[in-house]
């Protein structure tokens, strides 16, 4: 990175009163390059493309890497097949070092104006819980218009690596049907969902919870144990469900249902994009649906970034044709 933006990380550090390290005697005489290289190992998780990203040797990325171990004491990156992999400490001080580098380069790259029709980035999105790729692939096209130069990376992870995603990774934002609260991060809800019934179209209709509790079941997890509150309204009445089948997501449920009498339980926001495929969505039986809301998570870091912004926004706006925005 330029010797501005590293003035700039001094300046907002001393400023802010950022504690970065806290294990560090002295911030003044460390040398904060050596952060922007553990920031861009974190990123990349190979020491060649990590020399590539900041255009220097490859020897001068190992040279800082032993300078890093020293100051931390702690191996902080380990070989792992053709890259490294972080420590425990490492994911440590990425989840306080990532967002603090994010917002400075915001900030030295502030006065630049944005065209999104001349945009180069790539844009990553991580769902978590059981958002479908199908809902979002369906927001993207077009975004993917507006800004034809854009790439945009989608891919589902595990929700306990939340925190070391985004600290680590060149990702913009998170979804999930639940609150994505963690440090170093920023989230707000982006929609109000109901779980609404979907089933195949020659299927019979479910009149009650009785009828509800003899159909076979494909269960799609929202996640933080959402679609467990059904089962304890049921459970109540005596009742309870049977599964068929559990999915990560939607994605596909309609060749799943077809032909036959299974029912699965999914946000609305996720139904109406099965609408003319040969599924029916209703409403559940009185008393057994959930309201939740469709919840975004991206780093404080890419807070102000103008294409971070950019992207946040246009996403939101795509999501808002489907369903009213959370009041």
């Amino acid at each position: 990175m330029q010797d501005l933006k590293i003035i700039v990380v001094i300046f907002e550090v001393e400023k802010a009163q950022w504690f970065i390290f806290p294990m560090l005697d002295d911030l003044h005489s460390t040398d904060l390059n050596l952060l922007v290289v553990f920031a861009a190992l974190m990123r990349e998780r190979n020491v060649t493309r990590c020399a590539n990203k900041l255009l220097v040797g490859q020897p001068a990325i190992s040279a800082s890497l032993r300078r890093l171990r020293t100051l931390f004491q702690d191996p902080l990156f380990i070989r792992s097949g053709h890259g490294v992999r972080p420590t425990e400490k490492a994911l440590e001080i990425a989840q306080l070092i990532g967002p603090a580098l994010e917002l400075i380069e915001a900030a030295v790259s502030s006065n630049e104006p944005f065209a999104a029709v001349e945009c180069q980035a790539r844009f990553g999105i991580v769902l978590s819980g059981g958002v479908g790729s199908t809902l979002v692939t369906g927001l993207l096209k077009p975004i993917l218009a507006s800004a034809p130069g854009i790439s945009i990376a989608v891919e589902r992870r595990d929700p306990e690596s939340i925190n070391e995603r985004l600290a680590a990774e060149s990702v913009s934002l998170e979804l999930g049907y639940f609150a994505l609260k963690a440090k170093g991060r920023m989230a707000q809800s982006v929609a109000r969902c109901s779980s609404v019934l979907v089933r195949a179209s020659d299927s019979a209709q479910v009149l009650s919870a009785n009828d509800l509790s003899q159909r076979a079941h494909v269960v799609v997890p929202y996640g933080a144990g959402l679609e467990q509150h059904l089962d304890e309204k049921l459970a109540r009445e005596g009742l309870s469900r049977k599964v068929a089948l559990q999915l990560a997501s939607a994605d596909g449920l309609e060749h799943i249902l077809a032909g036959t009498d299974r029912v699965a339980i999914i946000p609305d926001l996720e139904a109406r994009h099965l609408q003319g495929m040969g599924v029916v969505i209703d409403a559940l039986p009185d008393g057994l649906a959930e309201r939740f809301d469709l919840h975004m998570a991206w780093s404080e870091g890419k807070n102000l970034a103008a294409s971070e912004v950019w992207f946040r926004h246009q996403f939101i706006e795509q999501i808002s044709v489907f369903t009213p925005r959370p009041t």
